[in-house]
């Protein structure tokens, strides 16, 4: 998998777009935060599908109401977090190229 830097974009299999907030990834996913999640009111679009923006705490309720295999537990952190399983990538969006 090429190198994933912040603030990259992470579309999944799930309809999904999350965005890399570090450098340095556990083996199996992608330390990341979801974005923007499918919404037919939303306000953003892309290829012809609605999405809108999400916050923090929507962001966690979604993802453990819709798809908890996106969160875990960090055992460095000792916190629950957000990750994109890598069997879940279907493409890595980078917004700035060098």
């Amino acid at each position: 998998m090429e190198q994933i830097r912040t603030r990259d974009f992470i579309y999944t299999s799930d309809d999904l777009y999350f965005a890399s907030t570090n450098y340095i990834h556990p083996e199996d996913r992608i330390i990341s935060f979801l974005r923007y999640i499918p919404d037919p009111n939303g306000d953003r679009e892309k290829d012809g599908k609605k999405y809108r923006k999400v916050g923090s705490s929507e962001a966690y309720s979604y993802l453990r109401e819709n798809h908890p295999e996106y969160l875990y537990f960090c055992d460095v952190t000792n916190v629950e977090m957000m990750g994109v399983p890598l069997d879940k990538v279907k493409q890595i969006i980078n917004l700035k190229k060098d």
